[in-house]
């Protein structure tokens, strides 16, 4: 190789280690837009006008780059469009801002229950579609119009949405996802289920523009239409049969004793076991509970082996009757599976459940339901025997 060959070897060499940092350097801004040019939407809430039209209301981020947040201070603002489809108030919305809407950072859908009543597939279509969202944002209906529940100024957070996504996270309520929603939708054998949402009102002594949310109830689907909403009490029974329990806590009063006493389930599991004999369609649900004992108000000494089983066996009837109960409501009165106990027989009977597929509502409420609870308390706490009380009245 000659003296010639060698300088436009290397000449080639460096033009290649140049055009390599130059791509580098370009990937890094090539699409970048500046923070201060989006809209950052947080949250969006849909409701429905009377004219039929939709309303589309989004939480908007205000703090710009490098802003600091200032304690207590307002972070977020609420606009608002309408249109005949979530696009064509998307596009609305859009010419009323300076900003770019930018939907990638949204966490919440908060949709209003007449607009969920209507049927939610259209709208939920556009967040499906949009290649910007991220289907992990949790979902919600509320009786209230979203712009009102957007409104609230919770203590903690800065704004109603991110409230919205720690509640979902600390499993103070239903925790359901877009993905979750969408997948429940097109499924044969489960209906749908979301948290229902509401504003508390303001309690005294609180500053005026201060409000909290709650988010207890569940609103219950078929296909994509809203058909009932359910209370509290039946609510933890869906969370239990759905195995979405999480930091439960329990209080008792023992039969053999006087007082209260309270535990915390620190770990679950739920099951389901199908079965089918002759014409007879039978679930067995398996459940798990492992509880602390948190605070004991009775007589009762818990260092005693025989009132720590007697304690494990009321809470356990305690879980079913919880279990059954909502089983009365949601499979006998309004036959609407949210539980998925026509995908737990499918997946076992492929045959048997092509012949019932279509009918699985009105063989759901047939389906025959029993219970094998198994509840285990580790720790009774720093102290076995109730304080504060005589030895002569404490209960072994």
């Amino acid at each position: 190789m000659n003296h010639f060959q060698c300088k436009k070897i290397l000449h080639r060499c460096r033009l290649l280690i140049f055009l390599s940092v130059l791509t580098l350097l370009l990937s890094g801004c090539w699409d970048r837009q500046e923070i201060n040019d989006l809209a950052i939407v947080l949250g969006a809430g849909i409701d429905i006008t009377d004219e039929g039209l939709i309303d589309l209301s989004v939480e908007i981020v205000t703090a710009q780059e490098g802003q600091e947040e200032e304690q207590g201070g307002a972070q977020t603002y609420v606009e608002s469009a309408t249109g005949q489809t979530v696009v064509d108030a998307t596009s609305t919305l859009q010419q009323k801002l300076s900003r770019q809407l930018f939907w990638g950072q949204m966490e919440a859908i908060i949709m209003s229950e007449n607009m969920a009543r209507e049927g939610v597939h259209g709208s939920l279509d556009f967040f499906a579609r949009q290649p910007q969202t991220r289907l992990r944002n949790y979902i919600y209906v509320t009786e209230e119009n979203p712009k009102e529940v957007f409104a609230a100024t919770p203590h903690l957070e800065v704004s109603t949405t991110k409230t919205l996504a720690e509640l979902s996270e600390f499993q103070a309520g239903l925790n359901v996802t877009t993905l979750d929603f969408l997948r429940a939708l097109e499924s044969e054998g489960e209906h749908g289920v979301l948290p229902m949402v509401e504003t508390l009102p303001q309690d005294a002594g609180k500053e005026e523009e201060q409000t909290d949310l709650m988010g207890n109830r569940a609103a219950l689907f078929k296909r994509d239409k809203m058909i009932e909403s359910i209370d509290m009490d039946i609510t933890r029974g869906v969370m239990w049969l759905r195995d979405e329990i999480e930091g439960a806590t329990v209080t008792l009063s023992p039969e053999r004793s006087e007082g209260l006493i309270s535990m915390y389930m620190i770990r679950s599991d739920v099951n389901f076991k199908p079965q089918i004999q002759g014409g007879t369609w039978k679930i067995l649900v398996e459940a798990k509970s492992e509880d602390d004992i948190f605070q004991n108000a009775s007589n009762l000494d818990l260092k005693e082996v025989d009132n720590v089983k007697m304690l494990e066996g009321e809470l356990a009837t305690q879980i079913e009757d919880r279990m059954r109960e909502t089983l009365e409501v949601v499979q006998q009165d309004l036959q609407l599976d949210v539980f998925g106990f026509g995908e737990t027989f499918r997946r076992k009977y492929p045959e048997k459940w092509d012949e019932v597929r279509d009918q699985w509502d009105e063989k759901f409420a047939e389906v025959e339901v029993d219970f094998d609870i198994e509840t285990i308390i580790h720790r009774p706490g720093l102290s076995s025997e109730p304080t504060g009380l005589p030895e002569g009245e404490v209960e072994e």
